[in-house]
């Protein structure tokens, strides 16, 4: 398998976003594979903003159960994810131009 093929992406589109309303799942199968589609209150969230904020939340109930109420390594990983998104933000400014 080429790496072209690894790592191609297809869209195909299951619904549109006024045929889903908020509060209402709807399940499609595309090429054998089920899937469910979920409004929630009008908005669509990505799964992984769900996952990214839930690591963050059990990353705190760790260091709480570990005694560590001011959750240090948390706040150390918070403070590096921040330089990174500085960065990364000042570097595609400069790349891109804008001001």
């Amino acid at each position: 398998m080429s790496s072209d093929t690894l790592y191609e992406k297809r869209y195909v589109e299951v619904a549109k976003t006024n045929e889903i309303e908020p509060g209402q799942l709807k399940h499609v199968e595309v090429e054998k594979k089920e899937i469910l589609i979920a409004n929630i209150e009008g908005k669509f969230y990505s799964i992984f903003s769900f996952l990214f904020g839930f690591g963050f939340a059990l990353q705190i109930a760790r260091a709480e159960e570990r005694g560590d109420a001011k959750a240090s390594l948390f706040k150390r990983r918070l403070f590096w994810l921040l330089i990174i998104g500085l960065l990364l933000g000042v570097l595609a400014s400069r790349l891109l131009g804008v001001r």
